[in-house]
């Protein structure tokens, strides 16, 4: 179950940036890998969680088959008919980008990630709803043990500008989101800088020690 989870002993907060030139680094090391034939979504988004998503499985050194991301999908503009102008409120879907944990644990790990999640996202083009039957039973209990699937909950979007907020005491040096706490999942937001993405979560300190270690040491080289 991805929404009730309690945190370790030892949990430790992570808040990682990855820079537009560390973004564009990312897509390069994508292309190339694809010999620079991919109709792949190659955004900011889809290459900062897959690597996010790639570095997590090695830090965790999880066991499970597979791993599969939770994301949330803004439905409001996708819906046929359309919804009038006066809505006023959320519409959000779902995507379940799924890859097997040791493709991802390979040395295509980041090619594999990002084909999962872009992959996840053309499917709405089939319709924002799509899929919705299944969406209830995701929430309450998970993929499911029996196919041997850990899931990774994803929150927050860099869209939301949430550094740009103001709201007459001036904008925001820091922001955190308090939930991923309890839920485990990646917290996604615009970069205080205004130069990216800033990603968060919460795991045990040693696993974030080598979750560090592999998100720098991947960026480098």
């Amino acid at each position: 179950m991805v929404c009730d989870l309690k945190p370790p002993e030892d949990a430790t907060r992570g808040s990682f940036q990855l820079s537009r030139s560390d973004v564009e680094k990312l897509k390069q090391s994508v292309v190339f890998k694809k010999k620079g034939s991919t109709n792949l979504h190659l955004s900011t988004f889809v290459l900062s969680l897959a690597c996010a998503w790639v570095c997590r499985v090695r830090a965790e050194e999880i066991t499970n088959k597979s791993v599969a991301l939770a994301l949330t999908v803004d439905c409001r503009g996708r819906l046929e008919p359309p919804l009038p102008s006066t809505y006023f409120g959320n519409c959000v879907g779902f995507r379940l980008p799924i890859a097997e944990t040791r493709d991802l644990l390979g040395e295509e790990g980041l090619v594999v990630a990002v084909e999962a999640v872009s992959d996840a996202l053309e499917t709405l083009k089939d319709g924002a709803v799509s899929g919705a039957e299944n969406w209830s039973s995701w929430l309450l209990y998970g993929v499911g043990a029996e196919a041997d699937v850990k899931t990774i909950g994803v929150a927050g979007s860099p869209r939301f500008e949430v550094y740009g907020s103001d709201f007459g005491w001036g904008r925001p040096k820091k922001v955190e989101m308090v939930s991923i706490e309890k839920t485990a999942v990646f917290g996604l937001s615009d970069s205080r800088n205004g130069d990216g993405i800033e990603i968060g979560f919460v795991s045990k300190k040693k696993t974030m020690e080598t979750f560090a270690s592999l998100f720098v040491n991947g960026l480098q080289s």
